[in-house]
């Protein structure tokens, strides 16, 4: 597991990087997001840059077993966000939609609840629909 918020956002981050989606500045700016205000809503939390510098728009996530702390809230589930500013639409289609999905406790359990990256894929699209 992780000790703490930094470890989580270095570990998603290095995948990130290995897959070209970010470069090395992303961390800066994902440090600076999370200074300007944490990006923890009850137990999950959601970092992403403020500008869109990322060389791809993706996603990348992390299902936590122990609850991390992450400011004052403590997180299960945590979801980075890169986003290209050629694809600035995404974000609005994406950003909007995942917080709602997670604001619902019940919806929580059963994406925390998902063992495989297909089955996270499944659970999120059929909350979305």
């Amino acid at each position: 597991g992780f000790f703490d918020q930094e470890s989580c956002i270095d570990y998603l981050i290095s995948k990130m990087r290995s897959k070209g989606y970010v470069n090395s500045t992303f961390k800066e700016e994902i440090m600076y997001r999370e200074s300007v205000s944490s990006t923890a809503f009850g137990n999950f939390a959601i970092p992403h840059a403020m500008k869109m510098n990322a060389k791809k728009t993706g996603m990348n996530i992390v299902i936590i077993n122990d609850p991390l702390e992450w400011g004052i809230h403590q997180v299960n589930l945590v979801i980075m966000l890169s986003f290209n500013k050629n694809e600035r639409y995404i974000f609005n289609e994406i950003f909007e939609p995942i917080t709602m999905i997670l604001s619902e406790p019940e919806n929580i359990k059963k994406i925390i609840g998902c063992n495989t990256y297909d089955e996270f894929i499944h659970t999120m699209v059929s909350l979305l629909e």
